[in-house]
C-alpha cells in the first residue's frame, strides 16, 4: 500500500482518515466500502510532522516549510516559508516537529529553535537557545512538541524542555532520561510518554521523574507518535511502526518496599564488604575509595522495571538519577555524616522513597580530629610561651646593654666636655689675666694704650662666650641633623663677616639634609673645623669674597670653604696651631681634610665625611 516504509509522521482528521508523512511526500489513507485506499497528496519533499485541526485542516511540516491542506479535498490552501525580508516568518524551512495547542496556536520546531504561529495571524514568534541562560530552551533542535495541562513540552537533541508561557524548565540524562535525544512525546494517564532514540520512558510532570517503560532495537523517528482510545501508543521508526499497549505497564498497587543490601569499598589495597540487611549505619575510614552501595526494591516481576534516584546529605540534597542500575557507585566520600536516600519510580509512574536513609559515617584523618587540634594547640602554646620568655629575656638583655652603652656614652661626654671646656676656658681666662696685668702696668705709664688692652679683654670674653654656646649646641640632641649643622655654620659665618668687607655666598642648603643625623662628636668637630677655616680666612686672607658650599655625593657629605685672598705658604701653615687642630679633629672623625692654596691664589678648605645610618634607641616602655 505504501511505496515508502520509512514513516516520519502520523495524524488523523475529523473524518477518521489516517495521514502518513514519509520521506517523499504525504499519503492519505481512507476507507471506502470497507477497503483501505492510499491517496498521494503531494510528493517530492519529506513530511516530518503532521497536525490536524477541528476545522478539517492538516498542517504538514516538511523539509521546505509548512503546507496547510484541506482535509476533505486534499488541496493545499496555504504555505509558510522562510522569508529573509520578513522577521516574523519561519526561521528555517526544514520543519522537525509541530503541535496545535488548545488556543489554536501552531508550534513549529526547526533546527533554529521553536516558533509559534498565533491563531488568526501569519506571524511567527521565535524561541531559541541562549548561551549562559538557564531559562531558555535547552537545545535548538526541536524534534517533538506536546501540550499538556497548560504547558508546552519540547523534545530536543539536548533533553526535555517545558515552557510555562514565560520560562523553560529543562530535564536531561542527569534527571533520569535514558537518552539525551527526545524524539517523541505523548500523553498517558496523567503522565507523559517520552520516546528517545532506543527507549520509552514515563515522565511525571509533577514530580519531575522518569520511569523506563521499554527499550527497543529500533531508532524512533522524531515526532512520529500517536495513541488511540484503547491505550495503544504507536511509534514510527525506520522499518515501520512499533507499538505498546499501556495495559502491559505494571500494576499501580505494587508493594512499595526497598532494601539496602551490601556496601563494598577499597581500603589500603583490600576490598571490604558490609552486610546492610541488618543495619542502616556503616562506618568508613577517610581513605576508603571505590564505594559501591547495592540495593533492591523487591520487584521480581518481569513486567516491571524501576528507575532510581538518590540524594546525599551534606553533598547534594536534590535528587540525582541513577538510571535503572541497582547499585550506586561513589568514588569517595568526605569526612563527616552522610544520609543516602533513594527514590524509586516504577514504569507506571508510581513513585516512593526508601523508608529510612543509609547513614554512612566517614571518620576524619587524625590531623582533622579534635585530639590533633588539642595537641597542636598545646605545642603552639608551649612554643609561644618559650618565644615570649626568650623575647622578654632578649628585651631585658638589650635594655641592659643599651643602658650600659648610654652610661658609657654619658661618661665619655662628661669627660670630653670637661676636657674641652677646661682647655678652652683656661686658655681664654689666662689671656684675660695677661691682658689685665699689662693694663695695670701701663695704666700709669701709657694711658693711651689702655683702650687697646680693654678691647682685647672684651674680644677674649666674647670668644669665650661663643665657645660656650658652641659646646652647649653640640650637646643638644634636638639639633642633630646635617641641616642643623649647615644652618649653624651659615649663621656663624654671617655674624663674623657682617662688619668686614668680605662678601659671603652660601650654597647647598636643602630640606633633604634633615634626613641624615649626626652624633655629638661629629657635630662639634665639623663645626669647629668650619669655624677655624672661616676665622683663618677673615684674619689672614685679605679676601673680599668667600663661598661656603654644602653638597652630598652618594654616602659622602662635603663642606667646602673657599676665599679669593692672598693664599698661604703651605710649608709654614702646616706648623700652625689652627691647621694642626683641624687635621686632628678630621682624623678623629675618620674624615678627609683637604687644604689647598698658594701665595696669591686664594685658599680652599674641604672636609669629606662618610654618612652612617643611625640606630634609634628604644625603651621597654
Amino acid at each position: 500500500m505504501l511505496k515508502d516504509r520509512d514513516i516520519l509522521s502520523l495524524a488523523t482528521d475529523n473524518g477518521g482518515n489516517l495521514w502518513i508523512g514519509i520521506t517523499n511526500g504525504l499519503t492519505k489513507i481512507r476507507k471506502e466500502n470497507g477497503i483501505l485506499i492510499a491517496e498521494e497528496v503531494f510528493t517530492g519533499v519529506a513530511v516530518n510532522e503532521l497536525a490536524s485541526t477541528h476545522d478539517s485542516k492538516i498542517y504538514a511540516g516538511t523539509s521546505s516549510g509548512i503546507k496547510v491542506i484541506n482535509a476533505e479535498s486534499s488541496n493545499i490552501i496555504k504555505e509558510y516559508r522562510k522569508d529573509l525580508s520578513k522577521p516574523s516568518s519561519l526561521p528555517e524551512d526544514y520543519i522537525l516537529s509541530m503541535c496545535i495547542d488548545k488556543r489554536g496556536n501552531l508550534w513549529a520546531g526547526t533546527y533554529a529553535g521553536v516558533s509559534m504561529l498565533k491563531q488568526g495571524t501569519d506571524e511567527f514568534v521565535q524561541y531559541s537557545k541562549k548561551l549562559n541562560e538557564e531559562n531558555s530552551i535547552i537545545n535548538n533542535y526541536v524534534y517533538s512538541i506536546l501540550e499538556f495541562e497548560g504547558k508546552v513540552y519540547f523534545g530536543t537533541a539536548g533533553g526535555l524542555s517545558v515552557f510555562d508561557g514565560t520560562t523553560f524548565n529543562n530535564f536531561t540524562s542527569k534527571d533520569g532520561l535514558p537518552d539525551q535525544v527526545v524524539n517523541s512525546l505523548a500523553e498517558y494517564n496523567g503522565n507523559i510518554i517520552v520516546g528517545t532514540n532506543f527507549n520509552i520512558s514515563l515522565f511525571d510532570p509533577h514530580g519531575g521523574t522518569f520511569a523506563l517503560v521499554k527499550s527497543f532495537g529500533e531508532i524512533l523517528n522524531p515526532g512520529s507518535v500517536i495513541s488511540d482510545d484503547e491505550g495503544n501508543v504507536y511509534f514510527g521508526c525506520k522499518n515501520g511502526v512499533v507499538g505498546i499497549n499501556t495495559s502491559t505497564v505494571s500494576d499501580l498497587n505494587i508493594e512499595k518496599k526497598f532494601l539496602f543490601t551490601w556496601l563494598t569499598y577499597d581500603l589500603d589495597g583490600k576490598s571490604i564488604s558490609v552486610d546492610l540487611s541488618e543495619t542502616n549505619v556503616a562506618e568508613l575510614e577517610h581513605d576508603a575509595v571505590n564505594i559501591v552501595i547495592e540495593y533492591s526494591d523487591l520487584n521480581y516481576s518481569s513486567k516491571s522495571s524501576s528507575t532510581y534516584y538518590y540524594s546525599i546529605s551534606e553533598i547534594d540534597k536534590s535528587w540525582s538519577s541513577n538510571g535503572s542500575k541497582t547499585s550506586l557507585e561513589l568514588k569517595k566520600l568526605d569526612a563527616g555524616l552522610h544520609d543516602i536516600r533513594m527514590k524509586i519510580v516504577k514504569n507506571n509512574g508510581t513513585t516512593f522513597e526508601s523508608d529510612s536513609p543509609l547513614r554512612i559515617i566517614v571518620h576524619p584523618p587524625f590531623y582533622n580530629t579534635i585530639y590533633f587540634y588539642l595537641l597542636v594547640a598545646s605545642i603552639a602554646s608551649f612554643l609561644l610561651f618559650m618565644m615570649y620568655k626568650y623575647k622578654v629575656r632578649s628585651k631585658v638583655k638589650r635594655a641592659l646593654e643599651m643602658e650600659r652603652a648610654r652610661e658609657e656614652e654619658r661618661e665619655k661626654i662628661r669627660y670630653e666636655t670637661s676636657r674641652d671646656y677646661h682647655d678652652e676656658l683656661g686658655h681664654k681666662l689666662t689671656r684675660i689675666a695677661i691682658y689685665s696685668r699689662n693694663l695695670m702696668r701701663e695704666i700709669e705709664q701709657q694711658k693711651d694704650s689702655i683702650s687697646k688692652e680693654l678691647y682685647k679683654i672684651m674680644e677674649t670674653s666674647t670668644s669665650l662666650r661663643e665657645s660656650a654656646r658652641d659646646l652647649i649646641w653640640s650637646m643638644d640632641p634636638g639639633e642633630d641633623t646635617l641641616y642643623d649643622l649647615v644652618i649653624r655654620i651659615k649663621d656663624f659665618s654671617e655674624n663674623l663677616l657682617q662688619d668686614t668687607d668680605i662678601a659671603l655666598s652660601v650654597k647647598g642648603i636643602s630640606e633633604t639634609l634633615k634626613m641624615n643625623s649626626l652624633n655629638m662628636d661629629e657635630k662639634r668637630n665639623l663645626l669647629l673645623i668650619a669655624k677655624e677655616a672661616v676665622n683663618n680666612s677673615v684674619k689672614y686672607s685679605n679676601a673680599d669674597a668667600m663661598e661656603i658650599t654644602f653638597f652630598r655625593e652618594g654616602e659622602f657629605f662635603y663642606i667646602s670653604i673657599t676665599d679669593n685672598g692672598k693664599g698661604f705658604d703651605s710649608e709654614k701653615v702646616k706648623e700652625g696651631y689652627g691647621m694642626r687642630s683641624m687635621h686632628a679633629r678630621a682624623e678623629k672623625l675618620k674624615a678627609e681634610l683637604n687644604v689647598r692654596g698658594g701665595e696669591g691664589s686664594g685658599t680652599s678648605v674641604t672636609v669629606k665625611i662618610k654618612l652612617r645610618d643611625r640606630l634609634k634607641e628604644f625603651s621597654l616602655n
